[in-house]
């Protein structure tokens, strides 16, 4: 038996509005609708994918298995579990899921829009020959990113600055063309697939606000209550009860390992200003324009966490990090 899409989708959207910040609650709706909506059908009765073919009954199961777990997450989120609550606020400020894609177009997008020329021949450069380069924006916030991710959870992917192909081939050989190719398209993905892009600058100070405390955290929604039964219902349950007891016997009761691991907690505005300190804020980067005098980069990236020390307030944000420890040192 299979589960009713209509019931799975006003599941997910009653979920979603119990989220704990406004933000997660409007992210979370679209993305619903949005996955929905993909495959409704608009002229005929059967949906279709992207490709325009007729959805078949085992991709419909495969769908509604992950609706359902998405739907697992929402509640889990919203019962207080630290690890779907995380990965809520991944999803909502892009340090997950489709909308860090959606932040990392303008690194990801081509300068000019005109193709590139190799110096020495007029021919335009082949995509992952020696003679491409990634975009210099996406270049500057892995550079940038590889300082900070030290100071990440274990779990988070690794950005790789530095592209060391081997020289020679296992047989000595120079490596061929095709093989250096598949290896600089391997290393570009990979960097892809880790790198932090940065949040709309009004976002971000929302977000450190709340983060640092001069914000205050918005008031939880309270879930409805449950609808009054009447008396003949509670003697309906209750003799159910009874009757199960008799078939089935007692349930055991909770163990001692129920409470060792993932155990929900309390969401207030101290636990949500810890997660999103650690999960969002220290992984997302400010950027800003650099001093013309200061820096030949055009973009400088700040990594904050918003509760070990404001260093927003205290230094230049135009200036480097790099270049500001140079000069404490060396003066």
């Amino acid at each position: 038996m299979t589960t009713n899409p209509l019931h799975l989708y006003r599941a997910l959207l009653r979920e979603c509005t119990y989220l704990a910040l406004p933000r997660c609650r409007t992210f979370m709706k679209n993305y619903v609708l949005h996955s929905f909506r993909r495959y409704l059908p608009k002229y005929k009765p059967a949906g279709r994918t992207r490709t325009g073919r007729e959805i078949g009954f085992g991709r419909e199961l495969r769908l509604l298995h992950s609706g359902r777990k998405f739907l697992s997450m929402l509640r889990r989120a919203n019962e207080g579990h630290t690890g779907p609550l995380e990965r809520v606020l991944r999803m909502t400020y892009g340090r997950m899921g489709p909308r860090r894609y959606w932040l990392l177009e303008s690194f990801v997008a081509s300068e000019s829009s005109s193709p590139e020329f190799s110096p020495s021949d007029s021919r335009p450069v082949e995509k992952y020959s020696k003679e491409w380069e990634p975009p210099s924006r996406l270049m500057a916030l892995v550079k940038s990113q590889s300082v900070q991710q030290a100071q990440f959870e274990n779990g988070v992917p690794k950005v790789k600055p530095r592209f060391n192909p081997p020289a020679t081939n296992r047989w000595g050989k120079p490596l061929p063309k095709s093989r250096y190719k598949n290896l600089k398209h391997k290393w570009y993905n990979e960097n892809l697939d880790a790198v932090l892009p940065p949040l709309p600058e009004t976002e971000y100070n929302e977000l450190r606000d709340m983060v640092t405390g001069k914000r205050d955290m918005p008031a939880l929604i309270p879930r409805r209550a449950k609808a009054q039964t009447s008396e003949e219902g509670k003697e309906q349950e209750e003799l159910m009860k009874q009757s199960s007891l008799i078939l089935d016997g007692p349930k055991p009761g909770l163990r001692g390992k129920d409470f060792r691991v993932d155990q929900p907690h309390k969401i207030t505005p101290r636990l949500l200003r810890r997660h999103l300190a650690r999960v969002v804020l220290k992984r997302t980067p400010l950027v800003k324009a650099a001093l013309p005098d200061k820096n030949k980069q055009d973009l400088v990236f700040f990594w904050h966490d918003g509760t070990s020390y404001d260093i927003l307030q205290k230094e230049k944000v135009t200036v480097p990090l790099t270049q500001r420890q140079l000069d404490l040192l060396f003066g």
